[in-house]
């Protein structure tokens, strides 16, 4: 394949909703792998606390499963994590910060002052 020709095929899947699903649907699945690996919670254990199989807490890791946002939910919960959604515009790059409570309190406050 020359390299014209895969750009056109590139370009033509990037027009597809399947092709922006699948980097969401990556990330979001590395997180819980590390998650799973940290806290050493298996499938086996995962799919127990979540009243399913172990075939699909695999299903899910491998990004096969069909992810709504409540199954997202419903995972993310296991680790005491809440799932975030961030609408990015194309070709930018997004940074997540996660903060303390306390300190995002505080910021806020600050903010507040400074618009007053």
């Amino acid at each position: 394949m020359s390299a014209k020709s895969y750009q056109v095929h590139l370009d033509k899947a990037r027009k597809s909703d399947a092709y922006w699903m699948e980097f969401p649907i990556l990330q979001f699945t590395e997180e819980l792998f590390v998650l799973m690996e940290q806290d050493r919670v298996s499938k086996a254990e995962l799919a127990r606390r979540m009243g399913t199989s172990p075939a699909y807490i695999t299903k899910i890791l491998k990004g096969d499963a069909n992810f709504t946002l409540k199954s997202m939910v419903k995972l993310a919960r296991q680790f005491n994590r809440q799932v975030r959604v961030h609408l990015a515009e194309e070709g930018t790059t997004s940074k997540w910060r996660d903060l303390p409570s306390a300190l995002r309190s505080r910021r806020a406050r600050v903010a507040d002052a400074k618009r007053r």
